[in-house]
């Protein structure tokens, strides 16, 4: 273990155990969804599929098909 995670797990066992139970299940479910995504953008296909939409990204600026905006604007 870390430094750091064991200085996170000290501060949180001084918690109420609600709060600690709280921040063991968002850890965990974070957990989870971090072991699918990296399962998810493994596979060879997904590998390709983002292969082909960074292609079709690019062609899409280089033809002016594209317009910068900032995050959050619809």
């Amino acid at each position: 273990m870390t430094a750091i995670l064991a200085k996170a797990f000290k501060q949180a066992s001084k918690l109420p155990a609600p709060l600690q139970e709280q921040l063991a299940s968002q850890l965990l479910d974070d957990m989870a969804g971090e072991a699918k995504w990296d399962a998810a953008l493994a596979s060879p296909t997904s590998q390709q599929l983002l292969e082909t939409m960074a292609t079709r990204a690019l062609k899409a600026s280089r033809t002016g098909k594209t317009h910068r905006k900032g995050f959050g604007e619809p």
